[in-house]
């Protein structure tokens, strides 16, 4: 049994990070069209626009508040089909609000921002227990031992990812119970006659669930 605690949780982990840390910055030609923001705005209104757009899933809206080239590479979701949800409730569960004021000085701009999401860490916390929970309950009601265990009296990968499928889609009907809240400092800068998010690790962590 501890060779499949470590098994699965390895599993998730790995695939739950290299989802996770696919949102890191690419410096690329971007693929969205840019939409210049009125040249007025104070860096709090680009602040909101790009946090807005975030939460409400306007990924080109938000790229729009960023330095030209700049890509948040945030639609480059898992393939398999479990961790598939895990992020789309993930990036559903985005909010967002001040925390602080904001302080100006030149073409500098830093404004504090609370940012709550669903936590990784938090959603997969004692996922091994309970895996090998429901992996006790599907040999007792296996009919068949190979319906559960390979050739090599382990059990079959589908059978294991089954479980940690029904445990991770029973843990994200309560996606609440998951969530947390992180403080960063949202940094921008006037170029050009305009207001710009300039990303850095704070902002990176806490869009790919790292932080906190």
């Amino acid at each position: 049994m501890a060779r499949l605690r470590r098994s699965a949780s390895a599993f998730l982990a790995a695939a739950l990070l290299a989802a996770a840390f696919s949102l890191w910055l690419c410096l690329q030609a971007p693929e969205w069209e840019p939409r210049l923001l009125p040249e007025a705005e104070e860096p709090v209104t680009v602040a909101a626009v790009f946090f807005n757009s975030l939460c409400q899933g306007d990924d080109g809206g938000a790229a729009a508040c960023l330095p030209k080239g700049t890509q948040l590479g945030l639609d480059q979701a898992p393939e398999e089909e479990t961790l598939r949800r895990v992020y789309a409730a993930f990036r559903e569960s985005w909010r967002w609000t001040t925390a602080g004021d904001c302080v100006r000085t030149g073409d500098r701009a830093v404004l504090p921002v609370a940012f709550t999401c669903l936590s990784p860490a938090a959603l997969t916390e004692g996922l091994d227990r309970e895996v090998s929970a429901v992996l006790e309950g599907m040999v007792e009601a296996a009919g068949r031992r190979e319906d559960i265990y390979g050739p090599d009296d382990r059990y079959r990968e589908e059978v294991v990812l089954e479980a940690v499928d029904s445990v991770l889609s029973a843990r994200l009907e309560t996606p609440e119970s998951y969530l947390d809240t992180v403080y960063l400092d949202l940094r921008l800068r006037y170029e050009n006659g305009r207001w710009y998010v300039q990303p850095d690790e704070a902002l990176w962590q806490a869009l790919s669930g790292a932080a906190g």
